[in-house]
């Protein structure tokens, strides 16, 4: 077993979040999937401290799309779920229903020459959403391109989609931003918000936009993950930031958020031993429950990780491991 220290991990550089006993489980349980042979280790840490900072200030991250940065489903991305590349056919889209020989969706398939719809692509979204997707289009004066719109349930897990997905609600598009311009995809946020867009999710190749809660993130499903770029027009539109003390206009974090080393250890703590220490619904309770108290949230964080050293020292001790360095001691 590798050192544990500030500058490494608790979990050797091959441990892929594939549903094992430490990070693969908390990840795949954390997202309610079965299995994520398609994300790093890096990534799944980035989500779940993502998750636990969204949860401590009194946000739903179930309702922010952690693993679409993938593409999963779409020409452009892998699948996260079964590392499986390129697009995935939707049911009702035009090629699962050429694979199907049927479209048994009960809404009717809508139609604009402001909307550009990729073949593996459910168009079915509710009238109101289709409606501002095309006011969006219209204020750029261009087309958009649609990579994903209605997901069945099914299909939603099958891809790697929230929990409580807005695409299953027939409320999200994801829409190629069709421009490098950083000004460009910055000015097509503020067209997006302006349409009657309400989440916003940003990516390196393509923009989330839904009528779900107010709310934005970043590659990992939290706000702590948005692009520098984009933060000051979602600023300016009133979306909360977590990364952001004492931002109670958006809906910003509690008060032990101010403290970077206090964030630094709750990061740390819930990515390596809070994750294996207790099952991931009690502790996001846990989290939550101390959000409130930094003297609280470092001192039971410190009694957690001592706990979990003494066990881990013993286990090593009993296999004649040499125990300099081995577990990191918070101070």
């Amino acid at each position: 077993m590798p050192a544990v220290t500030h500058s490494n991990t608790p979990f050797s550089a091959n441990v892929f979040v594939n549903g094992g006993p430490t990070l693969g489980g908390a990840i795949a349980d954390a997202l309610g999937l079965e299995d994520t042979v398609g994300i790093d280790d890096a990534d799944a840490r980035a989500i779940i401290s993502g998750k636990a900072a969204e949860l401590a200030a009194g946000n739903d991250p179930d309702t922010m799309e952690a693993l679409e940065k993938y593409g999963g489903g779409t020409p452009i991305g892998t699948n996260p779920i079964t590392g499986k590349e390129g697009a995935e056919a939707a049911p009702g889209s035009d090629t699962g229903i050429g694979a199907d020989g049927a479209d048994s969706d009960e809404f009717e398939r809508p139609e604009s020459e402001w909307i550009i719809v990729q073949n593996h692509v459910n168009p079915r979204v509710l009238p109101t959403v289709w409606n501002k997707a095309i006011i969006f289009a219209q204020s750029m004066g261009r087309p958009i391109i649609i990579i994903s719109a209605y997901r069945t349930p099914e299909y939603n897990v099958k891809v790697g989609g929230a929990k409580k997905s807005m695409h299953t609600e027939r409320k999200a598009m994801d829409v190629l931003w069709g421009t490098s311009s950083q000004q460009g995809r910055v000015d097509m946020i503020q067209r997006a918000v302006d349409a009657g867009f309400t989440g916003i999710g940003c990516y390196e190749d393509f923009i989330h936009v839904d009528t779900g809660p107010k709310r934005q993130w970043g590659p990992s499903g939290s706000s702590a993950s948005q692009y520098a770029i984009y933060k000051p027009i979602l600023s300016s539109n009133g979306f909360a930031d977590i990364s952001k003390p004492n931002n109670e206009a958006a809906g910003g974090p509690k008060s032990w958020y101010k403290d970077f080393h206090i964030k630094q250890e709750l990061q740390m703590y819930y990515t390596s031993y809070l994750s294996r220490a207790l099952p991931d619904e009690d502790a996001e309770i846990y989290i939550a429950r101390v959000r409130n108290s930094s003297q609280q949230l470092w001192r039971e964080l410190k009694e957690i990780g001592e706990e979990i050293r003494h066990s881990e020292e013993a286990r090593l001790r009993k296999e004649g491991v040499p125990l300099n360095g081995i577990v990191h001691k918070p101070t």
